[in-house]
C-alpha cells in the first residue's frame, strides 16, 4: 500500500493529502494569472517614457493662517500635457481645475517642457470646514494619468 504524504489543514477537520493540496495551488495560481490578465492596464498606462507632472505651490505658503474659503495657486508643468490639479484638504477631496493662466516665467525656466500656447498656472479655491490647523496637498495629473503630489502645506483657518 501506498501512501500518500499528508498535510495538516490548520482548520480542525483532520488532514489534506499533499498531492490533493499541490493540485487545489495549482487552480489557485491558474486562478490568479487568469485574474491578472483580465486586469491588463491600457495603452500608455506601461509606458515608461512617460515622466511624472511636476509643480509648486506658490500660494498659500507653509504656516501661513487663512480664512475659511482662500486661494490656492501655481504651477504644473509635464512632457505631455497637465491634465487636472487637484486639492485635497486633511484628506478630503476639496477641488479641482486645469491650468489656464500664462506662465512665462515657468516657461522659461523649464523650456524643455514648454510648448507654445499652453498655460501652466492655476488658481483654486479651497475651503475649511473649521478653523485651526489643516494640511492641504495639491496634486498633478497628467493626460496618460499619472499623478504627483506638488505640494503639501501644514495651514491655519481662522475661521468658519
Amino acid at each position: 500500500m501506498k501512501m500518500s504524504p499528508t498535510l495538516a489543514s490548520g482548520t480542525g477537520q483532520g488532514e489534506r493529502s499533499l498531492a490533493r493540496w499541490n493540485g487545489a495551488r495549482g487552480v489557485a495560481i491558474a486562478a490568479l494569472a487568469a485574474a491578472l490578465s483580465a486586469c491588463a492596464p491600457a495603452s500608455g498606462v506601461l509606458d515608461r517614457a512617460n515622466e511624472l507632472p511636476f509643480g509648486h505651490v506658490d500660494q498659500p505658503v507653509a504656516g501661513a493662517t487663512l480664512p475659511a474659503l482662500s486661494p490656492v495657486s501655481g504651477w504644473a508643468l509635464d512632457d505631455r500635457d497637465v491634465r487636472e490639479i487637484r486639492v485635497y484638504v486633511d484628506n478630503h477631496f476639496i477641488n479641482s481645475g486645469r491650468p489656464t493662466q500664462p506662465r512665462p516665467d515657468v516657461s522659461r525656466a523649464y523650456p524643455r517642457y514648454a510648448r507654445p500656447g499652453h498655460r501652466y498656472g492655476w488658481t483654486l479655491l479651497l475651503g475649511f470646514d473649521a478653523p485651526g490647523p489643516h494640511t492641504v496637498l495639491v496634486q498633478a495629473i497628467d493626460s496618460s494619468g499619472a499623478a504627483r503630489d506638488i505640494g503639501v502645506l501644514s495651514v491655519t483657518s481662522v475661521d468658519k
